[in-house]
C-alpha cells in the first residue's frame, strides 16, 4: 500500500503542532454552546410564551424538595391546580396505587408501592370529529427529590395559558403532572394502566429536567419516527439534539427512557435539558426556559393541528453539524451506507496486502489488542474519576488530554509490534464491525461511526494517488486531519453529553467513546508519530486539573437518625455518622412481631408496622436470608427469589401496615425499617439552612 510507506518519515514539530491545533479547533467548533431563545418579557403578546411570565412557578417550586407523599408535595400540588383554575380550565386529581419493581446490577430487587396524586387536564380540539381523533399528550412530573427540576412545569403552564389566548388546535390535547416520577415511575404508571385517557393518545410528548440550563434536546423517540423529526425540524425553533441520545438515554434513568409512557399510544417523542445550571447569570437560566417553553408550545401547536392516526413512519437518523444544523435522513439507508464502507474496508486492505505484504492474520491481531486497549482504558478511567470526581469542561479536557496520551503509547508499542499496516486496519476492522452491529440494533446511532470511517478510508484512497502521494508531507497531514474532522464533530458532543449524564460509576462508557474516536484516527497518529505528543497531552492534563476551579460532588444534606436500637440520635451525611445528634420527640416505627415459624423448608415471618410519625415514605430491608414470598394486607407482592430485597412504601400515613414474609428457612434475617420525614426536628439544628435535610427513624427486626 503505498500510502504507508512514504508516510513513514516523522512529521516535523511544526506540521504536527499544526495538525493537533487543527484538530483542536474543529472540536472547539463542535462543542460550541448551542443557542438558545431570548427571554421574553411580560410585555410579549398573549399567545407567545415568555419566560418571565413563567419564573413565578420556578420560584415557588425552588422553595423545597417536593417527593410523593410529603407536604411540599401536597403544596406544589395545590398551586398547579389553582393556576390551571385560574386559567379557566378544569384539572382533574387522579388517586391510584401503584407498584414498580427493580433489579439491579448485582441481584438486588427493589420494590416501590404508592399512592400517586396525578393532575390532568383536557382541551377538547376544534375538530368536528375531535372526540374521534387520537389525541395528543403533554407531560411531566411534579414531584422531585431535589428543589429544582422545575422548568417543565413552568414551561407546561405557561404553555397552557398561550394556548389559551390562541386558535383552538383541532386535536384534543391532555397535559400530565405526573407524581411518583423519583418513586419508580408510579403516576405515570397509573396514568398508563388506569385512566381511561390513556386509551385515546396517539402521541405522547414528555419533557424532563435532568438538568436545568442549556438548549432543550430530544433524547428520544418510539414508534416509526420520520415524521416526528420531521414535525420537531419544522416546528421546533434551534431543536437541538440526535438519534444517538436515545442509546444514552437507555443507560440514564434520568431521560425517561423506556417509561410506562412507552406503552401509552403508538408513538412518542422525550425531550430534556441535561446541563448543570448552577453557574448560570438569571438571563441565561431565563433562555434555558424559553427555548423549553417555546419548544413546548410549538410541538403542541403543529401536532396538536395534525391528524394523529397516521403519525408512524419509517425512522430517520438525525444528527447536527456546525455551520449546517440538523442532517437527516431515513433510517432505510442505513445498511447502503454500511455496505459502502465495508467496500471501501475491504479495498484498504487489499492495497495494504498488495502493496505492504500485510498479513491478514496480523490485522485480526490488531485487532484483538484494539479491543484489548478500549477495555484497559474504560478500566483506568473508571478507577481514575472515582479519584477525581471533577465536574465540568475543565475536568473533561483534562480526561481527554489523559487517555488521548495513553491511547497513543500503547499505540505506539503495537506498531512496533505488528507493523503500523496491521494495527491501523485492526482499529478500523473493530469500528466496522461495530457499524455493522449498530446498524442491525441500534440504526439511529450509526452515523457515529459511517460517515467518520468513510472520510478516513477516503482520504486513505486519496493518498494512493500517485501525485498525492508526491506532495509534501505537511499537505498528506493535512488530508489526513481533513479525514479526521468528521469524526470529531460528531463524537465531541457525544463526550461532552456522556460527561454531563454519567457518574464516575460510567465513566468507562466515556472512555470507549473517546477510544472509538481516536481509533479512526489511527492513521494520523501514525502519521505523526512525534514522541513529544504524548508528554504535551499529559501537560495540558495537568495544567486542566491545575487550573480548573475545585468542584467537588456537592456534599449531602444533614439527616437527623433516630435510632431506636440505640435509643440515641445521631447527625448523619452521605451515609457517614458525623456526631450525636440532640434527642427530640420522633416517634420510632410502632412494629408488633405476630409469627415466626420454620417448618424446615421455609420460614414465615409476620409484623406489623404503623408510622407514628405519618411519614410520607417507609424504607425496608431484608438481609441475611433469601425472600421467597411478600405479601402486604394480604396482596402478593410482585417478587424474585433474592438475597437483596426491598421496598419502599409512600403515602401510608398513620395506617397499619401487616407485612407477611416467607423466607429460606435456615438463615438468620435482619429487617431494617426507615421511616424518611422531610426537614429537621424542631430545635435539632441551629446551623444554616438546610435545604432538602432528612429525618430518619430507624427500627431493626431481629429473627434468629
Amino acid at each position: 500500500m503505498q500510502f504507508y510507506k512514504p508516510m513513514r518519515e516523522k512529521s516535523s514539530v511544526l506540521v504536527a503542532m499544526a495538525a493537533l491545533l487543527a484538530l483542536v479547533l474543529i472540536a472547539w467548533l463542535a462543542l460550541r454552546p448551542a443557542r438558545v431563545s431570548e427571554p421574553l418579557g411580560a410585555d410579549a403578546p398573549a399567545t407567545a410564551f415568555a419566560a418571565s411570565r413563567a419564573l413565578p412557578v420556578l420560584k415557588f417550586l425552588g422553595q423545597a424538595p417536593r417527593p410523593i407523599a410529603s407536604d411540599a408535595n401536597a403544596r406544589a400540588r395545590q398551586y398547579i391546580v389553582e393556576r390551571l383554575q385560574s386559567l379557566e380550565l378544569d384539572p382533574q386529581v387522579q388517586i391510584a396505587s401503584a407498584q414498580s419493581s427493580r433489579t439491579g446490577m448485582a441481584g438486588e430487587y427493589h420494590i416501590s408501592l404508592g399512592v400517586a396524586n396525578n393532575i390532568l387536564v383536557r382541551k377538547p380540539g376544534s375538530a368536528p370529529d375531535h372526540a374521534q381523533r387520537p389525541a395528543l399528550l403533554i407531560a411531566t412530573h411534579y414531584d422531585s427529590e431535589q428543589p429544582d427540576a422545575g422548568t417543565p412545569i413552568a414551561a407546561m403552564l405557561e404553555t397552557l395559558r398561550a394556548l389559551q389566548h390562541g386558535a383552538p388546535l383541532a386535536n384534543d390535547v391532555i397535559f400530565l403532572f405526573a407524581d411518583g416520577e423519583q418513586s419508580g415511575t408510579l403516576g405515570a404508571r397509573a396514568f398508563a394502566g388506569q385512566h381511561p385517557w390513556a386509551g385515546d393518545v396517539g402521541l405522547v410528548l414528555q419533557f424532563d429536567a435532568a438538568g436545568d440550563s442549556g438548549p432543550l434536546l430530544l433524547t428520544g423517540t418510539r414508534g416509526g419516527n420520520g415524521k416526528l423529526v420531521a414535525g420537531w425540524l419544522e416546528a421546533a425553533p434551534l431543536a437541538a439534539g440526535t438519534s444517538a441520545l436515545s442509546l444514552v438515554a437507555r443507560h440514564t434513568p434520568a431521560l425517561l427512557a423506556g417509561g410506562p409512557l412507552d406503552r401509552v399510544g403508538p408513538a412518542g417523542m422525550r425531550f430534556a435539558n441535561i446541563e448543570d445550571g448552577a453557574d448560570l447569570s438569571p438571563r441565561a437560566a431565563q433562555a434555558s426556559l424559553q427555548h423549553a417553553g417555546e419548544t413546548m408550545l410549538a410541538l403542541t401547536r403543529h401536532f396538536g393541528n395534525l391528524p394523529l392516526a397516521y403519525i408512524g413512519s419509517a425512522d430517520e437518523v438525525h444528527f447536527a453539524l456546525p455551520l449546517v444544523g440538523q442532517v437527516h435522513y431515513t433510517a432505510d439507508h442505513v445498511w447502503a451506507i454500511t455496505r459502502l464502507v465495508c467496500f471501501m474496508f475491504f479495498l484498504a486492505c487489499c492495497l495494504a496486502v498488495k502493496h505492504t505484504g500485510m498479513e491478514v492474520r496480523m490485522m485480526v491481531v490488531g485487532a484483538m489488542c484494539f479491543m484489548v486497549l478500549v477495555f484497559a482504558l474504560a478500566m483506568t478511567a473508571a478507577i481514575l474519576w472515582k479519584g477525581v470526581p471533577g465536574q465540568g469542561s475543565w475536568y473533561l479536557l483534562a480526561y481527554v488530554a489523559l487517555g488521548i496520551a495513553l491511547f497513543i503509547e500503547l499505540q505506539r508499542l503495537l506498531h512496533k509490534t505488528i507493523g503500523t499496516q496491521a494495527t491501523t486496519l485492526g482499529a478500523l476492522l473493530v469500528l466496522v464491525l461495530a457499524l455493522a452491529a449498530a446498524s442491525w440494533a441500534m440504526p439511529g446511532a450509526t452515523y457515529l461511526l459511517a460517515w467518520p470511517l468513510i472520510s478516513t478510508l477516503l482520504a486513505c484512497g486519496v493518498l494512493q494517488l500517485p501525485r498525492v502521494a508526491a506532495l509534501p508531507h505537511a499537505l498528506r497531514i493535512a488530508i489526513l486531519v481533513a479525514g479526521m474532522a468528521p469524526a470529531v464533530l460528531l463524537f465531541a458532543p457525544l463526550l461532552q453529553q456522556l460527561a454531563t449524564l454519567f457518574s464516575a460509576a460510567r465513566s468507562g462508557l466515556l472512555m470507549v467513546a473517546l477510544s472509538a474516536m481516536l481509533g479512526l484516527g489511527t492513521m494520523l497518529l501514525a502519521a505523526m508519530r512525534r514522541r513529544f505528543l504524548a508528554p504535551l497531552l499529559l501537560l495540558v492534563c495537568a495544567g486542566a486539573v491545575l487550573g480548573a476551579s475545585p468542584h467537588h460532588a456537592p456534599a449531602g444534606q444533614m439527616t437527623y437518625l433516630n435510632d431506636a436500637s440505640s435509643w440515641k440520635a445521631w447527625w448523619v451525611r452521605d451515609q457517614k455518622l458525623l456526631a450525636p445528634a440532640p434527642v427530640r420527640k420522633v416517634a420510632f416505627p410502632e412494629v408488633a412481631v405476630l409469627r415466626d415459624d420454620d417448618d424446615g423448608q421455609r420460614r414465615r415471618i409476620s409484623f406489623t408496622l404503623r408510622s407514628q410519625n405519618k411519614a410520607p415514605t417507609i424504607e425496608l430491608n431484608v438481609e441475611g436470608a433469601q425472600v421467597l414470598a411478600a405479601r402486604l394486607d394480604g396482596k402478593a407482592l410482585a417478587g424474585k427469589r433474592t438475597r437483596w430485597w426491598s421496598l419502599s412504601l409512600h403515602g401510608g400515613g398513620a395506617r397499619e401496615r401487616r407485612f407477611d414474609l416467607d423466607l429460606s428457612s435456615g438463615s438468620a434475617a435482619r429487617v431494617s425499617i426507615e421511616e424518611r420525614i422531610p426537614g429537621l426536628p424542631g430545635g435539632a439544628w441551629s446551623g444554616p439552612a438546610q435545604l432538602g435535610a432528612m429525618t430518619i427513624s430507624s427500627d431493626m427486626l431481629v429473627f434468629r
